[in-house]
């Protein structure tokens, strides 16, 4: 089960936020059968298997599956869209729309950022505002990837060397058609912003898989698999910290990606792979992989909240083996 929580602010008073039309969109990946059901799980797969077979995987939206949508020429939608897949990164694209994004996690540009495709890890929430360009059917694809096949973000219909879960496929509609209307959007936004406090302690933490060869044996944080009972990693209240998140080396899949999402507090991304970004980026989920980043470094306040929370890989499988660890906020 999926659902979607909005908390509403500053942005939903922009003229031109307000005047467009919502359409939340909970995209997830549904692994069934030949006959559509559930299957139970291979306690044991082969090398060539999954815990679940992955040749018949559904990408519904609200839980059902291909929607239309209607909109009018030159209309401004505003897509609220989250990539609730168990595991799967989305990459979406449709011809005749344009999308101009507006925040990511929840967390507001300063002005609308518009981009070709819109590419969400999984857990990585979007808003967006649509524009429609001209009259007629368009159609929304997305190509999925996997943590160990991260680089296959195909163009619609490219099937080659693809394994059939990755292959691109359409999940909706656009039915764009009726008078045409004038719809602006907005030149600026209230940004979300924080002050960084001055940095109190740095950090490096690594998201670990150990095997022995091949063999798997865990995922992990700095090599440690996640227990209930472990001792958590303490931060004072009222302070700053700056991490470097490390996708480690697999034995076997060199490119396996994760996903770093922490709880209760965003975090400013100013480094990639030790670069520093002209425009640092604001998020609560990023992904590692060579595409975005196999290191990234961020900043965060930690101001109003005492007590335990975690951080994770948000590809479910490595958090449920393992890749998680307990922060602890203390005064």
């Amino acid at each position: 089960m999926a659902g979607a929580i909005i908390v509403r602010g500053a942005i939903d008073e922009v003229p031109e936020v307000a005047a467009a039309t919502e359409q939340l969109m909970v995209i997830q990946a549904i692994e069934v059968d030949e006959n559509y059901a559930v299957p139970a799980p291979i306690p044991d797969p082969t090398s060539s298997e999954a815990f679940f077979p992955r040749n018949q995987i559904l990408y519904p939206i609200n839980g059902g599956l291909s929607p239309t949508l209607t909109m009018r020429p030159g209309e401004v939608a505003r897509w609220r869209i989250l990539n609730a897949a168990e595991g799967k990164f989305l990459n979406l694209v449709a011809e005749g729309l344009k999308f101009h994004v507006i925040a990511w996690d929840g967390l507001t540009l300063a002005e609308p950022e518009l981009v070709p495709n819109l590419f969400l890890s999984a857990g990585n929430r979007v808003e967006v505002l649509v524009r429609a360009t001209t009259a007629g059917t368009v159609t929304l694809n997305c190509t999925p990837s996997s943590s160990q096949k991260p680089g296959t973000q195909g163009v619609p219909g490219s099937t080659e060397g693809l394994p059939p879960e990755l292959v691109t496929r359409p999940i909706a509609t656009v039915e764009v058609s009726g008078e045409p209307v004038s719809m602006a959007l907005p030149a600026t936004l209230p940004a979300f912003e924080q002050d960084i406090l001055p940095i109190a302690r740095t950090r490096e933490v690594t998201y670990s898989v150990e095997r022995d060869g091949t063999e798997f044996e865990d995922f992990g944080v700095d090599g440690q698999q996640f227990t209930p009972g472990e001792s958590a990693y303490q931060v004072k209240l009222g302070t700053a910290e700056e991490w470097t998140v490390t996708n480690g080396l697999d034995g076997k899949y060199p490119q396996h990606a994760h996903v770093f999402h922490i709880h209760v507090n965003p975090f400013k991304i100013v480094k990639i792979n030790g670069q520093v970004l002209d425009k640092p980026l604001w998020r609560d989920t990023f992904i590692l992989t060579g595409t975005n980043g196999d290191s990234f470094t961020f900043q965060t306040n930690f101001l109003d909240f005492t007590g335990k929370f975690v951080d994770h890989c948000h590809i479910v499988s490595h958090e449920d083996l393992g890749m998680m660890e307990t922060i602890e906020v203390v005064r």
